[in-house]
């Protein structure tokens, strides 16, 4: 079943007459043109693409899809002159794709129906074309991570370090990176999502990287924590600590485990471990073009499906000493977890 008939389903399902495109990531994942001056209108018979000229002249992957160029940037009025003309009152819309002004627009005449999060929920489930993207991503930056380590010295800024991350992700042939890297050394590795800074690494510290690539659309993340020259063995304890859960989540996720089991598995072992106050955010999310599901928390009580994809990324963040990610990115087979990052999870010291 190909992605516009998993819509289709939905719109039948909730009983429809048609939805509205809006959101950029959605029209990615159906292959639409994604420009903002192009709307995508589906109903059970059809694909329609409402666009002012600029993009006329853009692939659009769905099959028999119709085009209709407008002359003006008035995108809603020709789409209301549609639905009306076909009688459609039941109209879908992406409640984080469209604006106030244009919700109170179509409300005025249909009755609103909000589909943003059915369509984030088609989008868990990948298919094997999707896999294949994720996992290239993923191996990508494997190897970028395999071209920073050695370049990491004592006396060098986190932002230097970023710099040379981005660096190579695109000499690596990136298309442009998922987020914007967090690299966190010394004290800073208590802040899970610490923007790099001024501040200078030192010998004896755990630096923390985040970072990953979007590659053909479909992204990679992965954290590793790196000792700089040598480490203290509360740190070392931490980081091993922190290793032993991330690998539990792993080994435990396949189809028909709860989501927020995986997460209690790694929330145990850390607490156990006597750190787990210091354990402040879920598990993990799910991989893809962005903001996909599923979510790994204490509260997700979604059920594991074969083809998910997810990161496992549990941590330890004491304020004043340090702190310590591990992440890979993990896809659901049949049987059991893949991780698709596969670098190295020792404490490997550099600089």
């Amino acid at each position: 079943m190909d992605k516009i008939d998993k819509i289709r389903q939905m719109i039948k399902y909730k009983q429809l007459d048609a939805i509205v495109i809006t959101n950029k990531t959605t029209k990615q994942y159906l292959g639409a043109v994604t420009g903002s001056g192009s709307i995508l209108v589906i109903t059970l018979d059809e694909c329609i693409q409402f666009m002012d000229g600029r993009y006329q002249n853009e692939t659009c992957m769905i099959e028999n899809v119709v085009n209709r160029v407008l002359s003006n940037r008035d995108y809603f009025t020709p789409i209301m002159d549609f639905f009306k003309k076909n009688n459609f009152i039941k109209i879908g819309v992406e409640n984080e794709g469209i604006s106030i002004q244009k919700y109170l627009l179509l409300s005025e005449k249909f009755e609103i129906h909000q589909i943003g999060e059915e369509i984030v929920k088609i989008r868990m489930i990948k298919d094997e074309e999707e896999i294949r993207k994720i996992r290239i991503s993923c191996e990508l930056t494997d190897q970028i991570l395999l071209r920073v380590l050695p370049q990491i010295r004592v006396g060098m800024t986190e932002k230097e370090l970023v710099g040379i991350i981005y660096n190579e992700c695109f000499k690596m042939g990136a298309d442009r990176l998922s987020f914007e890297p967090i690299v966190a050394s010394g004290w800073r590795g208590s802040l899970p999502h610490g923007r790099p800074t001024d501040k200078v690494i030192q010998k004896g510290e755990l630096v923390t990287i985040d970072f990953g690539i979007v590659l053909d659309h479909y992204q990679s993340d992965m954290t590793r924590t790196i000792g700089i020259e040598s480490v203290e063995q509360e740190l070392e304890k931490i980081y091993n600590v922190v290793k032993k859960a991330q690998q539990a989540a792993v080994d435990s996720v396949k189809p028909g485990v709860v989501a927020n089991k995986v997460d209690e598995i790694a929330r145990n072992i850390i607490t156990e471990a006597g750190y787990g106050e210091f354990f402040t955010h879920g598990l993990g999310h799910g991989i893809g073009i962005g903001g996909d599901y599923p979510m790994m928390n204490s509260t997700s009580n979604t059920v594991l499906r074969e083809n998910m994809v997810l990161t496992c990324e549990p941590g330890i963040y004491i304020p004043n000493l340090g702190g310590v990610r591990i992440e890979d990115v993990v896809c659901v087979l049949s049987d059991r977890g893949e991780a698709l990052t596969k670098s190295d999870k020792s404490l490997i010291l550099v600089g």
